[in-house]
């Protein structure tokens, strides 16, 4: 019995680690729409599709290659996703509120 329950538990573990491996990050099933030829880049032409993109691709390009790769991508779309807002201010430590 507990041989059974062994196999069905790494059975299910294993079947977790399967799905888990194919989904994608969201950012990078929208670099796979953009990357048209699938090389892994994105250039200027494929970056036409998208506004925001051929606007800010200097910014984009970090390293100045004339195409955009993953990395650079997920940088790009989670830009300000973590920042506080700017007009947002931290009391020190044990400071009264202020209202």
């Amino acid at each position: 019995m507990t041989k059974l329950i062994l196999t069905v538990f790494t059975l299910a573990v294993s079947l977790s680690f399967s799905v888990l491996a194919d989904e994608k990050h969201p950012v990078s099933a929208t670099f796979d729409e953009i990357d048209i030829d699938h090389d892994g880049y994105i250039t200027k032409a494929e970056a036409i599709q998208r506004d925001d993109l051929a606007k800010n691709w200097k910014k984009i390009d970090k390293n100045d290659n004339s195409k955009i790769e993953v990395g650079e991508f997920i940088a790009y779309e989670s830009e300000g996703r973590f920042a506080p807002p700017e007009e947002s201010v931290t009391p020190e430590l044990g400071a009264a509120p202020t209202e």
